[in-house]
């Protein structure tokens, strides 16, 4: 057994005896009636992966020196449980932690430095607690981190301050992870009173704004010259075959065994699942030598499937910065204008290479941001051609019976069916409007009277 997942509506205490389950590598009992502390003999579950104990009546004691033992921890939430007292230094040792939720909690005192220190933290819930002290530098270092709450609903409960940094992660942060701070100060974006500076970095900044604003001027009418540039290119140039001679080299790619990915990702286990679409589901896996990757694994019992695809499973990067769709629709994320157009160039120059980077034409039909996936440093990269399609040489479109994402796809190819390297030009259009306005494409505001 590798996972135990309690029944909703138990009370008592935590039994000593769950140490037994020395497999386990999930532990969910979370949404119950427990009390009491958490059981110190939880440290000897040294496989365990995720720690559910949320919205239970826990206390806690040396329990978080003991649970410090577990290195392999990925998930650790214990919101909404009266734990009391200080966050330990002992956290630095949770090396994978990659969620820590421990909001509504009643933490008092400050934050310690080793929290800052988990190099793969992505989530971390701190709301609602008593917190004080500043806001470290260090924070922003944190190259994982996606989402942080550090605010609070109630008057006077959390008291940060200082100035939020305004660098790595955190220049993707919106104003609601800091809720309720009226003692912090810093950029626009978060909402709060601008810190105090000198006449002379004020008027570093006042002049600073108008060159912000010419380079992104700049920047988006060169984009936009080099689209009808590349518009202009796909109509005049007929699809021509490249010799083999000035095809780039394919690089050799990695197989990887059935067992290997198996041990990388659990078994295939629920806790690595990181969703599912129409031709398989996606897992999270660890190889040996330490690569995080995406093992994407195609349900061949759907008959499209079968006849697209020859092998089972395709591994992949696993880009844990997320999709565009997240960092434009979710509230806890912030892009500037000057990451969305570098984000848009990074797509174009993928269009590009897609429609005449090879002798074989490839469409790929279903461009949008949930498509757009970003790497490290916010370099995007168009995945998911689930749909694509090849051209041959006297080919420049084809019909197909498989449809694209509404909004995003182009009219004939709604309508008819008809695919072609205009429709993912199209389909590039919306992208842009939707990265700039922050608007689905399907929003009221597109719709025109007719």
């Amino acid at each position: 057994m590798n996972r135990l997942c309690g029944p909703i509506g138990v009370n008592g205490i935590i039994p000593d005896s769950i140490s037994d389950a020395s497999q386990l590598i999930i532990l969910d009992l979370g949404s119950n009636s427990f009390s009491g502390p958490i059981p110190t003999t939880l440290g000897n579950l040294r496989n365990l992966r995720q720690l559910i104990l949320h919205s239970n009546k826990l206390t806690r004691d040396s329990s978080t020196q003991e649970l410090s033992f577990l290195s392999s921890l990925t998930r650790l939430i214990l919101s909404n449980n009266p734990l009391n007292g200080t966050l330990p230094v002992s956290i630095g040792n949770f090396s994978a932690l990659e969620r820590f939720l421990v909001d509504n909690c009643s933490i008092k005192g400050s934050i310690p430095n080793e929290v800052w220190s988990l190099s793969d933290l992505a989530t971390l819930s701190l709301e609602d607690n008593e917190l004080t002290g500043s806001v470290p530098t260090a924070i922003g270092q944190m190259r994982m981190l996606q989402v942080l709450h550090l605010d609070s609903t109630a008057p006077f409960q959390t008291i940060l301050e200082g100035e939020i940094p305004n660098e790595g992660s955190f220049a993707n942060l919106s104003a609601g992870s800091f809720l309720g701070n009226s003692k912090l100060c810093g950029a626009p974006q978060f909402q709060v009173l601008p810190c105090k500076a000198s006449t002379r970095q004020g008027l570093k900044r006042s002049v600073s704004k108008p060159i912000i604003y010419i380079l992104s001027a700049i920047v988006l009418t060169v984009l936009v010259l080099e689209l009808i540039f590349l518009l202009f290119r796909s109509q005049k140039k007929k699809s021509k075959p490249l010799d083999k001679e000035d095809m780039p080299a394919l690089s050799t790619w990695r197989r990887i065994s059935y067992q290997e990915l198996g041990h990388a990702t659990s078994g295939f286990d629920e806790s690595c699942l990181l969703g599912k679409g129409g031709f398989g589901s996606v897992y999270k896996g660890k190889l040996l030598d330490g690569m995080i990757i995406a093992v994407k694994v195609f349900h061949l019992q759907v008959q499209r499937a079968l006849r697209i695809f020859n092998d089972e499973s395709l591994v992949l990067e696993y880009l844990a910065t997320g999709s565009l769709e997240k960092w434009l629709h979710s509230h806890n994320h912030f892009l500037d204008v000057l990451q969305r157009l570098n984000i848009l160039i990074d797509v174009a120059s993928a269009l590009e290479y897609l429609h005449h980077g090879y002798g074989t034409l490839i469409v790929h039909c279903d461009l949008k941001p949930n498509n757009i996936l970003l790497g490290e440093g916010m370099v995007a990269c168009v995945g998911d051609f689930g749909i694509a399609k090849l051209l041959g040489e006297q080919d420049s479109m084809t019909q197909t019976h498989t449809f694209a994402t509404i909004g995003c796809m182009a009219p004939e190819y709604g309508l008819e069916g008809i695919v072609s390297a205009r429709g993912d030009v199209y389909s590039f259009g919306i992208l842009m409007m939707e990265s700039f306005t922050r608007k689905k494409p399907t929003d009221n505001m597109f719709y025109l009277i007719q």
